[in-house]
C-alpha cells in the first residue's frame, strides 16, 4: 500500500508516517525505486500508535508496549493514572 493510501485510512500525516518510521515503530518495505509499500501490519500498528498518542503516551511507552507484544499496556496505564492522581492532589 502506498504511503498516500495510509494517510487517508489513518489520519495520519506523512511527516508524523515518516516520524514513527524513523524511531522504528514501522519498518515498511522499500522498493528498488526506494518508494515505501505498506503491509496490513504497517497499517494496524500505525493505528495503535494513533490510539496511544491520543491517551497521551510517549514514543518510549509505545515502544515497550509493543516490545512486550501488549503485554505492558496495563502497567503503563496504571502509572500513567497514579501520575495523573499525583498532578490532580497538588492542585
Amino acid at each position: 500500500m502506498k504511503r498516500s493510501e495510509v494517510e487517508k485510512i489513518i489520519g495520519l500525516t506523512r511527516k508524523a508516517i515518516l516520524y514513527y518510521e524513523d524511531k522504528g515503530l514501522i519498518r515498511p518495505l522499500k522498493g528498488e525505486n526506494n518508494y515505501r509499500t505498506y503491509s496490513q501490519e504497517d497499517v494496524d500498528r500505525l493505528l495503535q500508535i494513533s490510539i496511544y498518542r491520543k491517551l497521551g503516551l510517549s514514543i518510549s511507552e509505545i515502544k515497550n508496549i509493543f516490545a512486550s507484544e501488549g503485554k505492558g499496556l496495563g502497567s503503563i496505564l496504571r502509572d500513567r493514572k497514579y501520575r495523573l492522581g499525583l498532578e490532580e492532589s497538588k492542585k
